[in-house]
């Protein structure tokens, strides 16, 4: 007989050149597609797989591209694919020179603005089910040059956090019954930086 536990611990259109936009300075460009795909690395023994390795209907994602166009959201449409939340809010890459694109997951904030850092709270509840543990599936896709030559973007997203599953098979004479588990000194809070993609743990927040 065995058994499971698993807990969460912090540890990541048209395509024609259009005409000059004002404000992008004068330069032509390309409207970008975007396709998205979450790395799944549950082989290893702390994997950094949070809950889900695929996207779902309703998964907004905030994509950056240089300095001009910040937390753009678009939404899953399908097929890995991406589409702008708002016809009028949508990424070009613009110029000849290369741009840099990062994304993260869930979105929050407004478009055009720096999002806040989401915060996390590691709970027993929000960890009890595969619903709950979804809140804390924060995923984020590293910065990567991408210029008007090439506007399909693939966009590789990580989970931030970490999942460990414990196993514990009872040894003969004993059932599971008998095994009582203790963690203690679990630090259940920090935040997810939208920015950069890195977790930072509150020190303070420590169950006994």
């Amino acid at each position: 007989m065995t058994a499971a536990f698993a807990l969460l611990l912090f540890a990541g259109c048209s395509e024609e050149m259009r005409d000059p936009d004002p404000i992008f300075s004068g330069d032509a460009g390309v409207k970008a597609n975007f396709s998205a795909v979450i790395n799944d690395l549950s082989g290893s023994s702390m994997s950094s797989r949070a809950t889900a390795t695929a996207w779902e209907t309703g998964d907004v994602i905030g994509i950056t591209c240089g300095t001009g166009q910040l937390n753009i959201p678009y939404e899953y449409s399908g097929d890995a694919t991406f589409t702008a939340v708002s016809s009028t809010n949508e990424i070009w890459i613009m110029g000849t020179n290369p741009m840099e694109i990062s994304a993260y997951y869930p979105f929050t904030g407004d478009a055009g603005t720096t999002p806040d850092a989401i915060e996390l709270y590691t709970s027993s509840d929000n960890e009890a089910t595969e619903e709950t543990r979804a809140t804390l599936d924060v995923l984020y896709s590293e910065p990567q040059e991408v210029t008007s030559a090439n506007n399909n973007v693939t966009l590789p997203f990580s989970h931030a956090m970490s999942r460990i599953k414990l196993t514990f098979q009872a040894a003969e004479g004993y059932s599971l019954s008998d095994i009582q588990l203790y963690l203690i000194g679990l630090k259940l809070q920090g935040s997810f930086n939208t920015a950069t993609g890195e977790i930072t743990v509150d020190d303070d927040s420590v169950d006994d």
